[in-house]
């Protein structure tokens, strides 16, 4: 991200960001709701929202 910052240009396709985020959101989902069993990638669905570490401490609402 720095990298990007600094040069003004995406050092990833978007999609290649997507593709890698959800890689990650699959694992953390397969962690808190399947006990941690494989989970595809392409089962997650797109509203999925990991649960917050720290409930009410940011206001979601300032994100809207």
């Amino acid at each position: 991200m720095q990298r990007m910052f600094e040069t003004r240009k995406m050092q990833w396709s978007y999609d290649y960001i997507l593709q890698k985020t959800k890689i990650f959101l699959a694992a953390f989902k397969s962690h808190v709701d399947h006990g941690g069993a494989m989970y595809r990638v392409d089962d997650l669905p797109e509203d999925w929202r990991p649960p917050s570490p720290r409930p009410n401490w940011i206001d979601e609402a300032i994100f809207k």
